[in-house]
């Protein structure tokens, strides 16, 4: 291997893709070796990786995708993609949370909150993903953490919360009770607004 070579950007593809899956001391093998990604024998050998590359449409600018993540890096499992394809794929990643699943995209939108910040969860970089998602379903975004309260604000934040409930109970109870006629239920403007 000449030195123009090995400072090319497919070696360099090639030598992370095996340094993320043997290497203990890389930041991403927890991602990767640490899960049990491997890297094929045959891949082993830089002129064989790069002979399938070329094989298989590799030109400068893409990337290297594992079509099923939780397999090795080997011939069958690996095609090459442009950087907007491999993070278009990530939002469609399916995440199933207490049995209800949904990909990035669903999860975010139902959340009012970026992709982005789900896939940060999902890659290990804050709470797990699933722990993300309950939390954010359950207070919403504007969540507020207060730490030592006193007991008068412990009162006082029940008292909120309970009347908090009773009020979602009602509003569900008369937006249930309400006739609305085929038009209101089509039209995209609300027919019940609450507002605080």
């Amino acid at each position: 291997m000449t030195q123009k070579e090995s400072r090319s950007h497919l070696y360099m593809i090639w030598s992370s893709m095996k340094r993320r899956c043997e290497n203990p001391n890389m930041p991403n093998y927890k991602y990767y070796g640490a899960k049990g990604i491997k890297v094929c024998g045959e891949w082993h050998s830089f002129p064989k990786f790069k002979e399938w590359a070329k094989a298989n449409g590799y030109v400068d600018g893409l990337s290297l995708d594992r079509i099923d993540s939780s397999r090795d890096y080997e011939p069958d499992n690996c095609q090459w993609m442009t950087l907007s394809d491999n993070a278009t794929k990530s939002l469609e990643r399916i995440v199933t949370v207490d049995g209800v699943e949904g990909n990035v995209r669903a999860w975010a939108k139902l959340l009012d909150c970026s992709p982005g910040n789900i896939s940060y969860h999902i890659y290990g970089k804050g709470v797990p993903v699933e722990e993300f998602i309950r939390r954010r379903a359950r207070y919403g975004k504007n969540q507020r953490v207060v730490r030592n309260p006193s007991e008068r604000t412990v009162k006082a934040m029940r008292r909120l919360n309970r009347k908090l409930v009773e009020l979602t109970e009602s509003v569900g109870a008369l937006q249930g009770e309400l006739d609305f006629s085929e038009e209101q239920r089509l039209s995209k403007s609300p027919v019940l607004e609450v507002t605080a």
